[in-house]
């Protein structure tokens, strides 16, 4: 059975309620509990028919989110330490979740954490309600842009991966979840090596690629601009879409394309220091594919990530 796409039909959406989550990282621990009015808003804006399956941190809270939403499940795990289930979630048929192993480089010297939020993953499965088999490579769900035939990953599997052979992970990514990747270089300078930062597909066919301003670093801008050539070459139809810097220190926190698609409906990021013009543009592109919301992701983006990273749908 095929793996679940971003575009297919859903039942399900997972996400991690921030309150009293705290990542233990050096110097400075990580409490994603300031994200609360952020996700009391998006839990308000999910389609009613779609079932929030949230995770909370005690049985107090989950006391606490009981009136925010009908159609919501609820399941308490004292052990979260991190709101990015994407990554750490794995690749579903539905039926079966394939779990890979959580460990990538980027907690470089704080493997222990990395290690805390694999082992709190497991319980994904007795929550979905389905089988779990473990994946046998160090692979991030953002890093993982699939349209159920073909799998966009960046080249950080392979030092993620470094003893396993290029072959051997083909094999794997070929013989498990029945995907043919395609291995693109990751952008210099990325710290997580993810393509769901500037890649989605839309559908089987079309893929929307980040375009990016001309005030945003060059070789950023032509990094992306060969990921879109690349991908037009293997016969995909591109859509631009619009990502804006904060000009000041012209960092990425202003990601249109890591969107949430949830059936009908695209719930797509807006951002106070992104004009109303530019907003339109990108929702213009993105309603071909279904009807556009939208919410306010400036204190989301400023941790790192957007609504894609923060979603797991089945």
């Amino acid at each position: 059975m095929k793996i679940k796409t971003d575009y297919d039909q859903i039942n399900e959406l997972y996400l991690v309620y921030p309150k009293d989550v705290v990542e233990k990282s050096k110097p400075d621990a990580i409490d994603y509990t300031h994200l609360t009015p952020f996700y009391n808003n998006l839990i308000k804006i999910i389609p009613p028919d779609i079932k929030l399956k949230l995770y909370v941190k005690s049985r107090a809270i989950a006391g606490e989110v009981t009136g925010l939403r009908n159609n919501m499940e609820v399941m308490v795990n004292s052990q979260l330490t991190s709101i990015w289930i994407r990554d750490w979630s794995g690749f579903s048929t539905g039926k079966k979740l394939f779990k890979p192993i959580f460990r990538p480089q980027y907690y470089w010297g704080e493997y222990h954490l990395a290690e805390e939020i694999n082992q709190a993953a497991f319980s994904l499965h007795s929550f979905m309600g389905v089988d779990l088999e473990e994946l046998p490579l160090i692979l991030d769900g953002g890093n993982f842009v699939a349209n159920g035939e073909v799998a966009i990953i960046t080249k950080r599997i392979f030092t993620d991966n470094r003893k396993l052979k290029q072959d051997e992970i083909e094999t794997i990514l070929k013989d498990k979840l029945d995907v043919q990747p395609i291995f693109i270089d990751e952008m210099k300078g990325e710290e997580t090596g993810h393509a769901d930062g500037f890649l989605a597909f839309l559908s089987k066919h079309d893929v929307a690629v980040s375009q990016y301003p001309d005030e945003w670093d060059e070789k950023d801008r032509k990094y992306v601009d060969e990921q879109a050539e690349l991908l037009k070459n293997k016969g995909f139809k591109i859509h631009r879409v619009m990502d804006y810097p904060q000009v000041e220190n012209k960092k990425p926190d202003g990601l249109f394309v890591n969107f949430l698609r949830l059936n009908g409906a695209i719930l797509m990021p807006t951002y106070t220091h992104v004009g109303l013009d530019e907003t339109a543009q990108n929702k213009e592109i993105l309603k071909q594919f279904g009807e556009v919301l939208t919410i306010n992701c400036d204190d989301l983006a400023a941790m790192g990530g957007v609504l894609h990273c923060i979603s797991f749908t089945n």
